[in-house]
């Protein structure tokens, strides 16, 4: 604010010229620079907005999404606790655990078990026959286990995978997966869960629960046997498909890991596994919210996906990306015509009152303005010489205490060009301590509106200074504290 007589001034004839007849047209161009700025503006706001809207409609769709996928794998986990719950009444029952213990002890002749004795060996072994004696009555008992729980088939196999106990009195050799599948149970001591695969019946759920032996017969506490269950489960899966929270476009995809690579579980479809070409397989645990490829096609989705933790298999939540982005698409048309709206409605405004302004107030505005001008102008230069020779420091700050203007004097007291302290503070200035002891006056002053005088001890430049300092309320217009 120092005294600039090179500066245009309001009294200065250039500015004066501005609002008469012959500067019309520079006029007219600055009105319509304006409304240029005022559409670069809008569209501004348009692109912000807009972004802010895609972040903001993603996010809710992540969330919802990542919502349904819990609550659908939650829904496959408690089919499955539900599966080992209630196999626990054969497993943990101790009339199975003795018998498969006992039937684990005579290790090669379990064939003989069902099959009988070879002619010249009936009198081999007195355990296979006593085992024999009981296999109707265990037989027995697994199949009305089955039958009550809704099982299609159960069976009991050994640790070699020779099935000695089944429902429907078959003892056909396990296929080479069921092996592994039994071996694998062995080896974990945890039920286990084999790929579904497709029956007459329906898709077929193989559960494999793994039979310990009594605590009393001292064999040692792993698995001496294997159930195996196997459950029609196409209702249970169809009800995903169904889930009423899903919208347009989206679906819920439940896939299991083969040996070639990932099947979609689709039990609707007259060929209820089918090959998927798309799932990123090297995920763990958790396909994160993305937009990619969708399972199947090469069209993009947003997608997440959850695994099961009791299977080799993920549940995948696709929404199809131009149906799911809709209702954005119709949020950017509004945003886009509602600023186009405000652009015109401004340009139109600006017009008219450009209009008037001209034909009614030119010459009256002009004389008033230049008069005003003047006045500005006389008061503006005395400030300035005041302000640059008076030797009292002066400083204006704003109500978060930062400095919008000091004069030459607190510049020079301080060590500081004028225009480097605009925007310090206290702290900035004289020091933590310091500005905490004049804080106090500020909030004295922006609580009362009155001016506060106090004497002070300040360092300036190092060098001590006994100071009176008087600060008082910048107000405005209407009365309101602006600064001090």
């Amino acid at each position: 604010m120092q005294a600039n007589h090179n500066k245009l001034t309001l009294s200065d004839p250039s500015i004066l010229e501005s609002i008469q007849p012959g500067s019309r047209k520079k006029a007219l161009w600055a009105g319509l620079a304006v409304i240029v700025v005022v559409a670069i503006a809008a569209m501004i706001w348009v692109v912000v907005g807009l972004q802010g809207r895609e972040k903001e409609f993603e996010a809710d769709l992540q969330k919802r999404l990542e919502l349904m996928a819990v609550s659908q794998v939650q829904y496959i986990d408690n089919m499955l606790d539900t599966v080992i719950e209630q196999s626990s009444r054969v497993i943990n029952a101790e009339l199975f655990r003795l018998y498969a213990a006992e039937v684990h002890l005579v290790q090669d002749d379990v064939a003989l078990l069902v099959s009988g004795s070879l002619p010249g060996q009936e009198g081999a072994s007195e355990d296979v026959a006593q085992l024999s004696a009981q296999l109707p009555m265990m037989q027995s008992l697994l199949t009305e286990f089955t039958r009550i729980s809704g099982y299609l088939a159960g069976r009991v196999v050994n640790r070699n995978g020779t099935v000695f106990i089944a429902t429907d009195a078959s003892t056909t050799p396990l296929r080479e997966g069921q092996m592994t599948m039994v071996q694998q149970t062995v080896a974990s001591q945890q039920p286990e869960f084999g790929p579904l695969r497709p029956s007459e019946q329906g898709l077929l759920l193989e559960a494999y629960l793994p039979i310990f032996p009594p605590e009393s017969s001292g064999l040692e506490q792993q698995p001496v046997a294997v159930l195996l269950l196997t459950k029609i489960v196409d209702e249970k899966l169809k009800a995903l498909s169904s889930n009423s929270l899903l919208e347009k476009g989206e679906r819920t995809r439940l896939l299991q890991k083969v040996a070639t690579g990932y099947q979609e579980v689709v039990p609707w479809r007259p060929d209820p596994l089918q090959n998927v070409r798309n799932f990123p397989a090297e995920q763990k645990e958790t396909l994160p919210f993305a937009t990619r490829k969708a399972l199947d096609e090469d069209a993009q989705a947003y997608s997440v996906g959850r695994q099961v933790k009791r299977a080799d298999w993920w549940l995948v939540i696709e929404a199809d990306y131009q149906i799911a982005r809709e209702g954005l698409r119709t949020q950017q048309r509004s945003m886009m015509s509602i600023a186009l709206l405000l652009v015109l409605v401004f340009s139109v405004t600006f017009g008219a009152f450009w209009a008037l302004l001209l034909s009614s107030q030119e010459r009256r505005s002009a004389r008033h303005f230049k008069r005003l001008a003047e006045e500005i102008e006389n008061q503006r230069q005395l400030l300035d010489r005041i302000n640059s020779t008076i030797s009292d420091y002066l400083v204006l700050k704003d109500l978060d205490g930062r400095y919008r203007y000091v004069n030459p004097a607190f510049a020079e007291a301080v060590g500081r060009a004028p225009h480097e302290l605009i925007g310090f503070d206290n702290e900035a200035v004289f020091g933590y301590d310091t500005a905490r002891r004049l804080e106090h006056s500020d909030q004295q002053v922006l609580a009362t509106g009155e001016t506060v005088t106090f004497e002070e001890l300040l360092y300036l430049q190092s060098q001590p200074h006994h100071l009176q300092i008087s600060k008082s309320a910048l107000k405005d217009a209407e009365g309101k504290i602006t600064g001090i």
